[in-house]
């Protein structure tokens, strides 16, 4: 949020023309970050949806919310529309930090896909399943 409202014509750059296909190196990269931070998630067992619902809510909202700040005057930006959208992201998309394991089959196969190429007893045609069913499982 800070570097789009930073940055805003390098974000424009990054997010401001949307064509299929054709996505900024730099929003790339900003991408992998947010992917990966994702995955470290879903790997502690605390992602209650997949890897890419919660990759595509976050980015939908992140770069929805700094667009719509961008769209206001700086000195009428509501600064706590971030942290509003922040908050309910996580609380939909996370499970709660002091339940004993993860909640629910949907948050019990994200976990097991992020831990999934760990799984050395497993072949790599049975992995392969197993990805898939687990993929379905988190859909």
């Amino acid at each position: 949020m800070r570097f789009g409202l930073d940055n805003p014509a390098l974000f424009a750059l990054m997010y401001g023309d949307p064509r299929p296909a054709h996505t900024s190196p730099a929003a790339v990269a900003a991408l992998g970050m947010m992917r990966a931070t994702v995955h470290d998630v879903a790997a502690a067992g605390r992602l209650a949806v997949s890897e890419d619902l919660a990759g595509g809510i976050l980015h939908s909202v992140a770069t929805g919310t700094v667009l719509t700040l961008l769209d206001r005057p700086e000195d009428e930006r509501d600064t706590g529309l971030s942290a509003t959208n922040r908050e309910m992201v996580i609380g939909r998309i996370t499970t709660d930090e002091h339940a004993p394991g993860p909640a629910g089959p949907v948050a019990a196969a994200t976990t097991l896909h992020a831990h999934l190429d760990a799984l050395t007893a497993l072949s790599d045609g049975e992995r392969h399943v197993l990805r898939e069913w687990l993929e379905r499982v988190a859909r």
